[in-house]
């Protein structure tokens, strides 16, 4: 068994408010969770408007195979969301 886990340092350049980051946030993890089959939640700089860290996490028979969920997922950030992603970190255990 491998657990995979990422920490992805997002900043939201449009939000003005928690609220916002909130709501921007809120989609992202929804459509990781549904889309990925991964554990998402908000680890860090939760009082800051523009700026995020969102740790996600998956458990696989294979390394292979949790890297490259968390690689995929990561991605889908990037491609998809009205965010930028300013740095990530993935390792597998």
């Amino acid at each position: 068994m491998f657990v995979g886990i990422c920490s992805v340092d997002i900043h939201i350049p449009w939000a003005r408010s928690l609220k916002d980051k909130r709501q921007e946030l809120k989609g992202i993890i929804d459509k990781l969770k549904n889309r990925f089959n991964v554990s998402v939640a908000e680890v860090a700089a939760q009082d800051f408007w523009q700026h995020a860290v969102l740790g996600i996490s998956t458990v696989s028979a294979s390394a292979d195979l949790a890297r490259q969920t968390l690689q995929k997922a990561v991605d889908y950030i990037e491609e998809n969301a009205n965010v930028e992603v300013v740095d990530f970190n993935i390792e597998v255990l």
